[in-house]
């Protein structure tokens, strides 16, 4: 209770103390407030007598007077206004017709020349002109006035006050009993204080000036410090048609004094209350300690749970009262206690059994997540492997023999196929990435590439659609990146395909834009498509990037989509580290951007220091009989000298006995490897400058590492084209990095395309050879996996599934590559089971592959040969 009482007298004495203090600070502002203002109007009255006498001296001149009287005029007014040291009467040309002063001779048409003057130019513009203060003798202030007649001719009159009068009256004015007041000019110079020092030291308070114009209202008080170091309560006010402010200084001291003295007086009342309250606290404390006490002491028995124990108090007052409401309190929560142990064990066997059911449940819940998924993948790829079967034979149909009827009917089981094919793979890719098992394959790749393959793979369905398809290609400065170049093709494969199935009329446009790097950060690309589409409403702009979310879903059903597209696309661009944007007016077409952050490329330009057409001596390494045919016969035929070997060793021997130009080592090799070779070839003496051009068709970054560590900086992905081994060689032109990788379609057993540009650059004879050959090894390669199978012997299996991916690659069959690459990838790690079912899958595929090869019997006669060579084995190379 005392503390509640010295609080509130506390409270109240900060209180009124607060708005005492600022009553008084009012007060005393608003007396400086008057002084400063009687002051500043005293100043500007007497200015402005001086500014009209001196209209009535300019009047004269222009008047009849003759020079005596305007004379004795002049010096009539020098006595009536003894502050007044000089008069000048001046012409409308600037020039003197009348000079008295009380310290020069008088002069009458002297016609000293004031035509230049400033003040003079300014009078006779402006009507009126009033100079700086200035002090004669060092100590006299004085200023100079100037007033234009007003009738024509406009003569000026001039006059040199003394402002000893302004001195005096700030001097004389009574600011307390340690104020101040004095004058300063708008740029903050003082001319007048009762100190005359301050002012012949020309001292400066613009910082003064400032402070009260950013206090807001004129006349305000404020709390700053003056030119004597003291902290004061200043107020200024300004003369009235001068460019002066009269200033009123108080010492804060002086100014709250009466303050302070209310303030103690305050503190003694509250010292003597605070005393009071105690010594009532005490007296008190003595009648109600005991039974409050007792109070206390059964609440903390009822607390420890003895609710069988009671209070007794015997006071007859509220205390006594209160006791008993806490005895009845305690038989109360003792009844209920009992109550609440029955209720406890019975809600907590059905908590248990709520529970057990939840917990069945969730674990149901995950269950069916992980089937979704599951069944999302087994599909997907169980719908493609048909579907491929059905767009090959749709493809391999001879369709000039067909009616104009049936050839309609087999186009639109194409499209539908091939809609159907998107779809699965819309499927695949959503499950992967919300599965989060997609990872990023960074590495250097050239972004003009990535961008025209895009723009020739979207070109032929936007012309069929009647629509122009415009590329704008980024800087050159900065095309070769390291990013993930399959998943950007990817986002701007959907979008390309998202912008021309929703236009129906003018173009498509996309473009690549580089950010060069900051200081050690990344480089952002912006991929940006623009349509001429439908557009899209501001009120589904923010869905559009969800699961199955059409804008127009008529269109989306015409154009076989599902809403799967850009829901890919966002989540990409996420796992990427980027985001994905739309700007877009309804029925004026959208535009798409993409922003993802890429790294420098790592390789660097390589020179060559051949000429493109120079016959070079290749040396071919690559365990694999198939592949190493394909290279050794596309070297030839490029008009190249050119060996083949079987292993590293091989190579070192014939290393040592001849010299090579360049060497295309294969990574992947029994014995030593492709990266311990290079290491050996380079320690051969003369072979510090040989060019070593590497094979692989893993691309993992464990690979690339070891082979740039190596010193391997030119990579050629299998299966290998003419053109980019050409192009690797030097024919094309050379350059460091990976070469340009060529992915076989998967969607057929047999790559048609790459197949017969194969064809064509080795011959139908070699072509059937090379098949035969590839029949021999890989029955022996299928042989033996199955033993290793049996054995258990993963590491052979992973080797074999190496080589048979590397020399399906060669000839093109493109499914027994995807499953001997993966099948390599995850040899180490799968169950024995799945390690059997991927093993027969594979000899599926070869068998289908050469099964498919029965299709192309019309094209290469006798390749038909090679289903025999099949299956007896026999080499015929």
């Amino acid at each position: 209770m005392a503390v509640a009482i010295c609080l509130a007298l506390g409270l109240s004495t900060a209180v009124s103390t607060y708005f005492a203090f600022s009553d008084q600070r009012a007060l005393v502002v608003r007396v400086q407030q008057e002084q400063a203002r009687a002051a500043a109007q005293r100043i500007g009255a007497f200015v402005a007598d001086i500014m009209h006498q001196l209209d009535w001296v300019a009047q004269s001149g222009a008047g009849d007077n003759s020079a005596e009287e305007r004379r004795l005029d002049g010096l009539r007014l020098l006595r009536q206004v003894p502050a007044i040291l000089e008069l000048r009467q001046i012409d409308p040309t600037g020039r003197e017709q009348l000079a008295l002063s009380r310290i020069e001779r008088d002069r009458i048409r002297s016609g000293v020349d004031w035509s230049a003057d400033p003040g003079f130019k300014t009078a006779l513009a402006q009507g009126s002109f009033h100079g700086d203060v200035q002090f004669r003798r060092g100590s006299e202030p004085y200023v100079v006035l100037l007033r234009r007649g007003e009738a024509p001719p406009h003569w000026v009159a001039q006059a040199t006050v003394n402002l000893v009068f302004i001195r005096d009256l700030v001097s004389r004015l009574k600011v307390g009993e340690a104020g101040r007041a004095y004058i300063v000019t708008q740029s903050g110079r003082l001319i007048a204080h009762p100190d005359l020092r301050f002012v012949l030291r020309n001292t400066k308070l613009a910082d003064l000036i400032g402070a009260h114009q950013a206090a807001g209202e004129p006349g305000a008080g404020l709390s700053t410090t003056d030119i004597e170091g003291r902290k004061v309560l200043s107020v200024m006010a300004a003369v009235p048609d001068l460019d002066w402010n009269v200033v009123v200084d108080l010492p804060e001291w002086e100014a709250f004094a009466p303050i302070h003295a209310s303030l103690l007086r305050s503190l003694v009342f509250l010292a003597l209350a605070l005393l009071a309250a105690i010594v009532a606290a005490i007296a008190l404390s003595r009648k109600l300690v005991a039974p409050v006490k007792a109070l206390g002491d059964g609440a903390a028995r009822i607390g420890r749970g003895q609710l069988h124990e009671r209070i007794d108090i015997r006071t007859g007052d509220e205390l006594q009262e209160l006791g008993e409401q806490f005895n009845q309190m305690a038989e109360s929560l003792e009844e209920s206690r009992a109550m609440l142990e029955d209720k406890v064990v019975a809600r907590t066997a059905a908590l248990k059994t709520a529970l057990e059911l939840a917990s069945a449940g969730q674990k149901a819940a995950e269950e069916a997540t992980r089937a979704k998924s599951r069944f999302l993948a087994v599909v997907g790829h169980d719908i493609r492997t048909p579907l491929s079967g059905v767009l090959g034979v749709l493809d391999l149909l001879d369709r000039s023999r067909l009616s104009q009827r049936d050839r309609r009917l087999v186009a639109m089981a194409a499209t539908s196929g091939e809609a159907l094919v998107d779809l699965a793979n819309a499927t695949l890719d959503l499950s992967r990435l919300e599965a989060g098992s997609e990872s990023l394959d960074l590495r250097d790749f050239d972004l003009g590439a990535l961008l025209e393959a895009a723009d020739a793979l979207m070109r032929q369905p936007a012309e069929q659609k009647g629509l122009a398809l415009k590329l704008r290609r980024p800087s050159p400065d900065y095309a070769r990146v390291h990013g993930d170049p399959g998943k950007i093709q990817r986002i701007l494969i959907n979008l390309l395909r998202n912008a021309i199935s929703f236009t129906e009329r003018g173009e498509v446009e996309f473009s690549a834009e580089l950010e060069p790097p900051s200081a050690g950060g990344s480089i952002w690309l912006t991929l940006m498509v623009r349509d001429t589409g439908i557009g899209i409403d501001r009120a589904m702009q923010g869905q559009i990037f969800r699961d199955f979310v059409q804008v127009d879903p008529e269109t989306g059903r015409r154009n076989g989509g599902v809403g799967l597209g850009l829901a890919i696309c966002s989540k990409l661009a996420e796992l990427m580290g980027g985001s994905i944007s739309v700007a877009s007016t309804k029925g004026e077409g959208s535009s798409f951007s993409v922003r993802l952050p890429l790294g420098t490329a790592k390789g660097e330009p390589r020179p060559v220091d051949r000429t493109p057409t120079q016959i070079q001596r290749v040396l071919v390494v690559d365990d694999d009989p198939v592949t190493r045919e394909v290279a050794r016969v596309m070297v030839g035929k490029a008009g190249h000298k050119v060996q083949a070997v079987a292993s590293g060793e091989a190579a070192l021997a014939r290393l040592r006995k001849g010299a090579f130009d360049l060497v295309l080592l294969d990574m992947h090799m029994a014995g030593m490897d492709g990266v311990e070779t290079a290491l050996a070839m380079r320690e051969l003496p003369g072979a510090s400058q040989l060019r070593i051009i590497a094979l692989t068709a893993d691309v993992s970054p464990e690979t690339m590492r070891r082979m740039r560590a190596a010193a391997l900086t030119t990579i050629l992905s299998k299966p290998i084209t003419s053109a980019s081994l050409m192009q690797a060689i030097g024919r094309g032109g050379a350059r460091r990095g990976e070469g340009p990788s060529v992915a076989l379609s998967a969607e057929l057993p047999v790559d048609v395309a790459f197949f017969r540009t194969q064809r064509g650059l080795i011959g139908e004879e070699r072509t059937r050879q090379l098949l035969q050959l590839f029949a021999t090894v890989s029955e022996q390669i299928m042989k033996d996996m199955r033993t290793a199978l049996m054995a258990s012997d993963r590491v052979e299996l992973r080797r074999l599934a190496h080589q048979l991916a590397s020399s399906a690659g060669a000839v093109g069959f493109g499914r027994v590559v995807v499953l001997a690459g993966r099948l390599e990838r995850e040899a180490l790690v799968v169950e024995p089971d799945a390690l059997g079912r991927a093993v027969e899958l594979l000899g599926r595929a070869r068998s289908d592959a050469f099964e498919a090869l029965a299709g192309l019997e019309d094209e290469a006669p006798g390749l038909s040969e090679v289903q025999m060579s099949r299956s007896t084995g026999s080499p015929s190379l």
